[in-house]
């Protein structure tokens, strides 16, 4: 199975700028033969890196913030509105799956907005809708809690696909509703794949005994509003994108700094053969021991 993550910068807060480069991207993955391509945390509309870089970001009533947070809501992904159309129709036209991340702005009430993974399969269905349970630290902001309901693989004809976002890879409940689901190949979101995103994501293949795309982002001032006072100069998001076998072990080394397709074909059957030493989910489980559920209801439509 052939997979491609699309490490790129993103079109910060102008969503149809995004879409186009999403698509643009899926085209030449299409014709690299990929089976599903994939993209970072919150990459359509893009990541608020600011919010751990802008001093007064979080002031109470500052008026420059709330101007942000307001193109920052516009630009945010409506589930089936014709922005999201666009993309399926992509995916459909093309035969080629994407799997992404986005801002997403709810439909019911006065829109929150989630940090959200989707994956739309080559019939421009959407097969996976999971909004990241917790918002990590300064995500807090902007972000409303996720769910339970889009804790789930996708069976593609030639490996079972999922995914998580950020920090969930730190969340032994999430890591096992995954592990559950017998993933071969698991997406792990992040905004950058540094040091220990690269270590959780090791970690989740190696436990899970399936491949791991770990897909960064690329973001520099250059990709922050103006009318924030940024001090820093160079590159606030690095990339650091990269694959790992169902041992743990790097495929391909950290992509940084740097704009790329990174495209790797996969031996699914590797798999197996590592489970033959551990399954978290089977003959290294003590259901006797230990109960696990999850709620599935949706939150928020």
């Amino acid at each position: 199975m052939k997979i491609s993550i699309a490490q790129f910068r993103p079109e910060t807060l102008n969503i149809k700028s995004g879409i186009e480069k999403m698509i643009h991207i899926l085209e030449k993955a299409t014709k690299d033969g990929s089976d599903v391509v994939a993209f970072g945390e919150t990459w359509l509309g893009g990541y608020p890196v600011w919010l751990d870089h802008c001093p007064g970001i979080a002031q109470w009533d500052n008026p420059i913030a709330k101007d942000v947070f307001t193109s920052f809501q516009q630009n945010a992904l409506i589930l089936d509105s014709n922005n999201f159309k666009t993309i399926a129709r992509a995916c459909k036209k093309l035969g080629t799956p994407v799997l992404f991340g986005c801002n997403e702005r709810s439909k019911s009430g006065k829109g929150s907005v989630f940090n959200s993974l989707f994956l739309i399969d080559a019939n421009g269905e959407t097969q996976i809708h999971h909004r990241k349970l917790m918002p990590t630290y300064t995500e807090k902001l902007y972000y409303a809690l996720g769910d339970g309901a889009g804790l789930r693989a996708w069976e593609h004809k030639k490996g079972k696909v999922g995914g998580l976002i950020c920090w969930e890879h730190w969340m032994p409940h999430s890591r096992m509703a995954m592990h559950l689901q017998g993933e071969d190949i698991h997406f792990a979101l992040w905004p950058m794949v540094h040091e220990k995103h690269r270590m959780a994501s090791q970690h989740y293949a190696f436990e899970g005994r399936c491949f791991v795309a770990a897909c960064g982002q690329l973001m520099d001032e250059k990709d922050i509003p103006k009318s924030l006072n940024l001090k820093h100069k160079g590159w606030l998001l690095q990339g650091g994108s990269c694959v790992i076998d169902p041992a743990g072990d790097l495929i391909t080394e950290p992509l940084l700094e740097k704009e790329g397709l990174i495209t790797v074909d996969l031996d699914i059957s590797r798999c197996v053969r590592e489970r033959m030493t551990l399954d978290v989910t089977g003959h290294y489980n003590r259901t006797d021991v230990f109960s696990f559920e999850v709620n599935k209801n949706r939150n928020v439509e």
